[in-house]
């Protein structure tokens, strides 16, 4: 009897118990606003892979976006229960260093690098688009946002790439200049025999 025809067939369940390799995938990381979640979105979708971006894990739901942030426990516990469901997938994170239990998982690392105006003016005017006034002089977002923008101009990714050194899966850098269409022809043949 082949119990796919039956609806029993569970893929990740079945690989689980024999030690079979599900729940990989790949990591793209990048200073904020250097188009990760973009690229990770678009990559997801050409190669049918879940995507996953760390904003999503890193902060409940409250009236003020990002004010109310989860623990590193929290965030950690949520992305593996993620990954777990998942045959494949993509994470999309300023550092994606989540322990070896995660880090084991990805099959490569892509390092997005852009020159740090043209981030800054991607942040702005992303904030504009999705907040509106809520971010601008008098709004009940301007103060966070200011203190954001200038952690956002003031971060170096030494800690990503102290990281990226100690990784045995392949790395990645490209340049988040480009159109997200002409990166994601480039790592998917870059990685076509990775995955």
């Amino acid at each position: 009897m082949d119990i796919r025809e039956y609806g029993m067939f569970n893929e990740l369940e079945f690989a689980k118990e024999r030690g079979i390799d599900m729940g990989y995938g790949i990591a793209i990381v990048g200073a904020n606003g250097s188009g990760k979640t973009v690229l990770g979105r678009y990559l997801a979708d050409l190669l049918g892979y879940y995507h996953m971006d760390i904003e999503d894990y890193s902060f409940k739901d409250s009236t003020i976006p990002y004010s109310n942030p989860r623990t590193k426990e929290e965030v950690h516990k949520l992305l593996l229960a993620d990954i777990e469901k998942q045959e494949h997938f993509i994470l999309s994170a300023v550092n994606c260093d989540f322990g070896d239990e995660i880090n084991d998982r990805y099959r490569c690392v892509i390092y997005i690098k852009v020159p740090l105006e043209t981030r800054l003016n991607r942040i702005k005017q992303r904030s504009l688009n999705k907040y509106g006034s809520r971010i601008l002089d008098g709004g009940d977002m301007y103060e966070q946002e200011q203190n954001f923008f200038k952690f956002a101009a003031s971060r170096t990714m030494d800690k990503t790439e102290n990281w990226l050194q100690t990784l045995t899966c392949p790395v990645i850098c490209i340049d988040g200049t480009e159109p997200v269409e002409v990166n994601a022809k480039k790592i998917k043949e870059s990685i076509i025999n990775l995955i």
